[in-house]
Protein backbone atom coordinates (compact mmCIF):
# COMPACT_ATOMS: atom_id res chain seq x y z
CA UNK A 1 0.00 0.00 0.00
CA UNK A 2 0.65 3.26 -0.38
CA UNK A 3 0.29 5.64 2.98
CA UNK A 4 0.95 8.77 4.12
CA UNK A 5 0.99 9.76 8.36
CA UNK A 6 0.46 13.26 9.33
CA UNK A 7 2.72 13.70 12.50
CA UNK A 8 5.34 11.21 11.29
CA UNK A 9 8.21 11.99 13.21
CA UNK A 10 6.39 11.46 16.76
CA UNK A 11 6.68 8.64 18.65
CA UNK A 12 3.54 6.61 17.25
CA UNK A 13 4.52 7.79 13.51
CA UNK A 14 7.94 6.18 14.38
CA UNK A 15 6.34 2.97 15.45
CA UNK A 16 4.49 2.87 12.01
CA UNK A 17 7.16 3.94 10.02
CA UNK A 18 8.73 0.50 11.70
CA UNK A 19 6.11 -1.66 11.26
CA UNK A 20 5.51 -0.63 7.43
CA UNK A 21 8.38 0.01 6.02
CA UNK A 22 9.47 -3.40 4.61
CA UNK A 23 6.87 -3.74 2.13
CA UNK A 24 4.57 -0.48 2.07
CA UNK A 25 5.63 2.82 0.35
CA UNK A 26 5.45 5.29 3.23
CA UNK A 27 5.31 9.42 3.29
CA UNK A 28 4.59 11.74 5.88
CA UNK A 29 4.85 15.18 7.04
CA UNK A 30 5.84 16.82 10.70
CA UNK A 31 6.81 20.00 11.46
CA UNK A 32 9.69 19.15 13.81
CA UNK A 33 12.74 20.21 11.61
CA UNK A 34 15.21 18.22 13.45
CA UNK A 35 13.00 15.14 14.11
CA UNK A 36 11.92 15.30 10.16
CA UNK A 37 16.01 15.30 9.55
CA UNK A 38 16.77 12.40 11.70
CA UNK A 39 13.93 10.00 10.45
CA UNK A 40 15.57 11.20 6.76
CA UNK A 41 18.45 9.76 7.71
CA UNK A 42 17.30 6.71 9.33
CA UNK A 43 14.69 5.65 6.24
CA UNK A 44 15.83 7.40 3.08
CA UNK A 45 13.39 5.92 1.49
CA UNK A 46 10.92 7.71 2.68
CA UNK A 47 9.72 10.83 1.39
CA UNK A 48 9.08 13.22 4.57
CA UNK A 49 7.80 16.57 3.95
CA UNK A 50 8.53 19.57 6.46
CA UNK A 51 5.40 21.88 7.34
CA UNK A 52 1.54 21.39 8.49
CA UNK A 53 -0.43 18.72 6.94
CA UNK A 54 -2.53 19.94 4.21
CA UNK A 55 -3.13 19.33 0.82
CA UNK A 56 0.58 17.98 0.31
CA UNK A 57 -1.01 14.62 2.01
CA UNK A 58 -2.30 14.09 -1.56
CA UNK A 59 1.01 14.48 -4.07
CA UNK A 60 1.92 10.67 -3.70
CA UNK A 61 -1.57 10.14 -4.17
CA UNK A 62 -1.64 7.85 -1.09
CA UNK A 63 -3.98 4.25 -0.02
CA UNK A 64 -4.83 5.76 3.40
CA UNK A 65 -3.64 8.28 4.98
CA UNK A 66 -2.98 7.68 9.09
CA UNK A 67 -3.67 10.53 10.88
CA UNK A 68 -1.18 11.11 14.00
CA UNK A 69 -0.87 14.69 14.02
CA UNK A 70 -2.89 16.55 16.96
CA UNK A 71 -2.06 18.61 20.45
CA UNK A 72 -2.62 16.30 22.81
CA UNK A 73 -1.57 17.93 26.14
CA UNK A 74 -4.94 18.33 28.15
CA UNK A 75 -4.11 20.99 30.10
CA UNK A 76 -2.73 23.00 27.02
CA UNK A 77 -5.61 22.11 25.35
CA UNK A 78 -7.36 23.65 28.04
CA UNK A 79 -6.34 27.25 28.24
CA UNK A 80 -5.34 27.32 24.27
CA UNK A 81 -9.19 26.08 22.84
CA UNK A 82 -8.70 28.05 19.69
CA UNK A 83 -5.55 26.73 19.20
CA UNK A 84 -6.79 22.87 20.01
CA UNK A 85 -10.02 23.76 17.90
CA UNK A 86 -7.82 25.00 14.52
CA UNK A 87 -5.70 21.37 14.65
CA UNK A 88 -7.33 19.06 16.22
CA UNK A 89 -11.15 19.67 14.52
CA UNK A 90 -10.76 22.76 11.76
CA UNK A 91 -7.60 21.39 9.94
CA UNK A 92 -8.56 17.54 10.72
CA UNK A 93 -12.25 17.97 8.89
CA UNK A 94 -10.47 19.59 6.00
CA UNK A 95 -7.97 16.63 5.38
CA UNK A 96 -10.78 14.40 6.30
CA UNK A 97 -13.03 15.87 3.62
CA UNK A 98 -10.14 15.74 0.97
CA UNK A 99 -9.21 12.09 1.23
CA UNK A 100 -12.88 11.31 1.03
CA UNK A 101 -13.56 13.38 -2.02
CA UNK A 102 -10.05 11.88 -3.61
CA UNK A 103 -10.61 8.35 -2.68
CA UNK A 104 -8.14 7.71 0.27
CA UNK A 105 -9.06 5.68 2.95
CA UNK A 106 -8.73 7.45 6.69
CA UNK A 107 -6.86 5.74 9.55
CA UNK A 108 -7.57 8.29 12.83
CA UNK A 109 -5.62 7.50 16.13
CA UNK A 110 -8.08 8.66 18.97
CA UNK A 111 -7.93 8.59 22.43
CA UNK A 112 -10.01 7.04 25.76
CA UNK A 113 -10.18 10.69 26.49
CA UNK A 114 -13.11 10.67 23.64
CA UNK A 115 -15.08 8.70 25.47
CA UNK A 116 -17.56 10.81 28.11
CA UNK A 117 -15.25 13.50 26.80
CA UNK A 118 -14.82 16.14 29.83
CA UNK A 119 -12.53 17.95 28.15
CA UNK A 120 -11.90 20.50 24.98
CA UNK A 121 -8.91 17.61 23.88
CA UNK A 122 -11.33 15.25 24.27
CA UNK A 123 -14.15 16.47 22.25
CA UNK A 124 -12.25 17.76 19.66
CA UNK A 125 -11.20 13.75 18.98
CA UNK A 126 -14.95 12.89 19.70
CA UNK A 127 -16.14 14.94 17.27
CA UNK A 128 -13.41 13.67 14.73
CA UNK A 129 -14.22 10.04 15.89
CA UNK A 130 -18.21 11.00 14.51
CA UNK A 131 -16.74 12.61 11.22
CA UNK A 132 -14.32 9.53 10.17
CA UNK A 133 -17.73 7.02 10.87
CA UNK A 134 -19.71 9.50 8.56
CA UNK A 135 -17.00 9.23 5.65
CA UNK A 136 -16.60 5.58 6.36
CA UNK A 137 -13.18 5.28 7.59
CA UNK A 138 -11.23 3.85 10.44
CA UNK A 139 -10.36 5.08 13.85
CA UNK A 140 -8.25 3.51 16.61
CA UNK A 141 -8.93 4.35 20.33
CA UNK A 142 -6.11 4.06 22.31
CA UNK A 143 -5.14 4.92 25.88
CA UNK A 144 -1.83 6.49 26.85
CA UNK A 145 1.59 5.88 24.53
CA UNK A 146 4.63 4.40 27.09
CA UNK A 147 7.45 6.11 26.28
CA UNK A 148 6.22 8.98 24.26
CA UNK A 149 7.30 12.18 23.70
CA UNK A 150 6.47 13.97 26.49
CA UNK A 151 5.31 11.19 28.90
CA UNK A 152 5.37 11.22 32.29
CA UNK A 153 7.91 8.42 32.50
CA UNK A 154 10.69 10.56 31.35
CA UNK A 155 9.23 13.82 33.48
CA UNK A 156 9.68 11.11 36.25
CA UNK A 157 13.28 9.35 35.36
CA UNK A 158 14.74 13.18 34.84
CA UNK A 159 13.04 13.64 38.49
CA UNK A 160 14.64 10.35 40.42
CA UNK A 161 18.13 11.39 38.70
CA UNK A 162 17.81 14.99 39.88
CA UNK A 163 16.70 14.05 43.78
CA UNK A 164 13.41 15.69 43.82
CA UNK A 165 9.97 14.64 44.62
CA UNK A 166 7.70 12.52 41.93
CA UNK A 167 4.72 14.55 41.39
CA UNK A 168 1.36 12.91 40.51
CA UNK A 169 -2.16 14.57 40.26
CA UNK A 170 -4.49 11.85 42.42
CA UNK A 171 -3.08 9.01 44.20
CA UNK A 172 -6.36 7.24 42.71
CA UNK A 173 -5.99 8.36 39.06
CA UNK A 174 -5.76 5.40 36.89
CA UNK A 175 -5.12 4.79 33.28
CA UNK A 176 -4.22 2.69 30.23
CA UNK A 177 -0.96 2.17 29.31
CA UNK A 178 0.43 0.73 25.70
CA UNK A 179 3.97 0.41 24.10
CA UNK A 180 3.78 2.40 20.57
CA UNK A 181 5.11 -1.29 19.35
CA UNK A 182 1.98 -2.88 20.74
CA UNK A 183 -0.36 -0.28 19.69
CA UNK A 184 0.57 -0.07 16.16
CA UNK A 185 1.05 -3.86 15.59
CA UNK A 186 -2.10 -4.29 17.08
CA UNK A 187 -4.27 -1.19 15.12
CA UNK A 188 -2.68 -2.36 11.75
CA UNK A 189 -3.65 -6.03 11.95
CA UNK A 190 -6.99 -4.43 12.99
CA UNK A 191 -7.24 -2.13 10.15
CA UNK A 192 -6.01 -4.75 7.32
CA UNK A 193 -8.93 -7.46 8.55
CA UNK A 194 -11.51 -4.62 7.39
CA UNK A 195 -12.41 -3.10 11.12
CA UNK A 196 -13.59 0.43 10.54
CA UNK A 197 -13.82 0.92 15.01
CA UNK A 198 -10.81 -0.59 16.42
CA UNK A 199 -10.23 -0.50 20.09
CA UNK A 200 -7.17 -2.77 20.18
CA UNK A 201 -6.03 -4.73 23.69
CA UNK A 202 -3.82 -2.21 26.43
CA UNK A 203 -1.07 -3.62 28.16
CA UNK A 204 -1.59 -2.29 31.16
CA UNK A 205 -4.25 -0.76 33.66
CA UNK A 206 -2.45 1.09 36.34
CA UNK A 207 -3.09 3.45 38.93
CA UNK A 208 -0.33 6.19 38.61
CA UNK A 209 0.94 5.47 41.94
CA UNK A 210 1.54 2.04 40.61
CA UNK A 211 3.43 3.29 37.61
CA UNK A 212 5.48 5.48 39.51
CA UNK A 213 6.54 2.44 41.99
CA UNK A 214 7.47 0.17 39.15
CA UNK A 215 9.51 3.30 37.65
CA UNK A 216 11.11 4.17 40.88
CA UNK A 217 11.94 0.15 41.15
CA UNK A 218 14.49 0.85 38.26
CA UNK A 219 16.38 2.74 40.36
CA UNK A 220 16.30 0.38 43.50
CA UNK A 221 13.59 2.40 45.17
CA UNK A 222 10.37 2.63 46.04
CA UNK A 223 6.81 4.95 46.76
CA UNK A 224 7.12 3.61 50.36
CA UNK A 225 10.90 5.15 50.68
CA UNK A 226 10.44 8.19 47.82
CA UNK A 227 9.41 11.61 48.07
CA UNK A 228 5.78 11.85 46.43
CA UNK A 229 3.54 14.98 45.90
CA UNK A 230 0.19 14.86 45.19
CA UNK A 231 -0.73 17.97 43.65
CA UNK A 232 -4.54 17.98 42.19
CA UNK A 233 -6.51 17.07 38.97
CA UNK A 234 -5.80 19.63 36.12
CA UNK A 235 -9.18 20.79 34.83
CA UNK A 236 -10.19 18.21 32.08
CA UNK A 237 -8.94 15.34 33.94
CA UNK A 238 -10.98 12.00 35.33
CA UNK A 239 -9.57 9.99 37.84
CA UNK A 240 -10.56 6.89 35.19
CA UNK A 241 -10.43 6.94 31.54
CA UNK A 242 -13.00 4.40 29.58
CA UNK A 243 -12.05 2.78 25.93
CA UNK A 244 -15.63 1.95 25.34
Amino acid sequence: MKVFITGITGTLGRAFVDHLSNGHAISGVDHNEERVVALRRDYPLVNVYIGDFGDEVFNDKPDVVIHLAAYKHIDLCETSPSACISNNVIKTYNLFQTASRSGVDILFMSTDKAVEPCSVYGYSKALMENMVRELGGAFARSGNILASNGSVLTTWERAILEGRPLTITHPEMRRFFITPENLVGRVWKAYCAGDRVIIPEMDYDLTLLELADQTLRKFGKSVDTYPVEFTGMRPGEKLREKLF
